[in-house]
């Protein structure tokens, strides 16, 4: 895929900030962030969210802040993605704000082919091309895709898809272009400043789960349009295993807590039917990557039937063990529920 050389008319004539906020892991955290140093020429400011990043990664940031200028916030407390947001959001002056996770990689070009769609088109939001795994794979994660209710309060039904999720970008029967669409990830997105303002912060209530989708709701109710910008292309470095160092955040982000606030609150907040909120069992299959290398090495060793009834019985214990001990109350802080 080839990108166009930045304009001197978009150079001198936007200004972006790029604001980076932790997702579920940082031990890809200075990986994704020296990409971005690396292959962003579109005019911008860097602002970073960094919350309660182990000290390895802490020093790590804290060195490529000073060694490049930009503004580096630092909590103390683990941070579900939507109160990072909304902290950076405060400091946030010029017309234009990515937001993009911690653990994405980026490619040349990315953030003027966002900027260049947001131009072309007065998008509110604009979502790239987002692969998942390696760069180098190209198995999309999104290329935008729908997002739509449906009936009546308190039973709607919601349809979302992201369009060819899991599709390897060499087996699509045509390129893709810029278009139109309902829906772009949070994993990395541009929007207007002004477009954020109209449907107020970003909804904290929503610690772990469904952002994408209550933001492209608000944004499209207010009368912005999504755009999908095929030109920019990122990759989510979607973990196949954990690093030690990510165990504790993993736990808490896709804690039976977190996640199940997050569902009652869209379901709620939309007059969602109440059967959206079996949608749990996401965060369980997520945190099965803890122990994934116990149930591999039983596999291994004893075969495919007793890897399965080992992650089985793993998955239960981990499921009570995560309501005991997890907090679900958005503070960040890892000990037993009260």
């Amino acid at each position: 895929m080839t990108h166009r050389e930045q304009s001197p008319a978009l150079a001198a004539s936007t200004e972006t900030t790029v604001v980076v906020v932790p997702r579920e892991q940082f031990s890809v955290a200075l990986r994704s962030l020296d990409s971005i140093l690396q292959r962003t020429a579109a005019p911008h400011e860097l602002l970073y969210v960094d919350g309660n990043s182990p000290p390895e990664v802490r020093m790590g940031l804290e060195q490529r802040a000073r060694d490049h200028g930009f503004r580096l916030l630092r909590s103390e407390r683990y941070l579900s993605p939507n109160h990072a947001r909304n902290l950076a959001l405060e400091h946030v002056t010029t017309p234009l704000v990515c937001f993009i996770d911690n653990d994405i990689v980026v490619e040349q070009g990315w953030l003027t082919e966002l900027m260049r769609c947001a131009l072309d088109t007065g998008a509110a939001l604009v979502g790239p091309l987002t692969f998942e795994g390696e760069p180098e794979e190209q198995r999309i994660h999104v290329a935008g895709g729908t997002c739509e209710l449906a009936g009546q309060r308190p039973n709607r039904s919601i349809q979302a898809i992201q369009r060819h999720f899991g599709v390897n970008l060499n087996d699509l029967d045509e390129p893709l272009e810029r278009i139109e669409t309902g829906l772009c990830e949070v994993h990395c997105f541009l929007a207007r400043r002004d477009a954020l303002d109209r449907v107020g912060p970003f909804d904290e209530a929503l610690l772990g789960s469904r952002e994408h989708l209550d933001l492209c709701l608000a944004v499209r109710a207010s009368g912005g349009a999504v755009w999908f910008e095929p030109s920019s292309v990122v990759t989510f470095c979607v973990p196949r295993k954990l690093a030690r160092m990510d165990v504790p955040y993993f736990l808490l982000r896709w804690s039976e807590g977190w996640i199940d606030k997050s569902l009652e609150h869209f379901t709620t907040k939309h007059g969602i039917g109440a059967e959206y909120k079996q949608r749990l069992h996401i965060a369980s299959h997520r945190r099965s990557l803890v122990f994934a290398p116990v149930v591999e090495a039983v596999r291994r060793s004893l075969g495919e039937r007793a890897g399965r009834v080992t992650h089985t019985v793993l998955r239960r214990c981990e499921r009570v063990t995560n309501r005991l001990f997890v907090r679900a109350d958005g503070r960040g802080e890892l000990r037993p529920v009260q």
